[in-house]
């Protein structure tokens, strides 16, 4: 899942993942939150920053939306560590 140009979640087999970071997962933690794996062909499992909301969050609308938000903020956290790295010389 996309905003604009940053990459903020992930919708797989009906279960949606979102963006975690340093700032938001503490948030995640706190509620156990499962985080995305997928298999690679070496056949190893590869884990994302990428967690699973809480259910309630799913038929709140506002809550879900309070989520999304975080994870936007991380993607942009992201973006912009990136940016910096890129713009220092070597």
């Amino acid at each position: 899942m996309y905003w604009r140009d940053l990459f903020f979640g992930i919708v797989l087999d009906d279960q949606l993942y979102l963006k975690a970071d340093s700032v938001n997962k503490p948030r995640f933690d706190a509620i156990d939150a499962p985080p995305f794996r997928y298999a690679m062909k070496s056949g190893k499992t590869a884990q994302l920053s990428f967690y699973q909301p809480p259910d309630s969050a799913l038929d709140e609308p506002d809550e879900l939306a309070d989520w999304v938000r975080d994870s936007v903020e991380a993607a942009m956290r992201a973006l912009a560590d990136k940016r910096k790295k890129k713009s220092r010389p070597t």
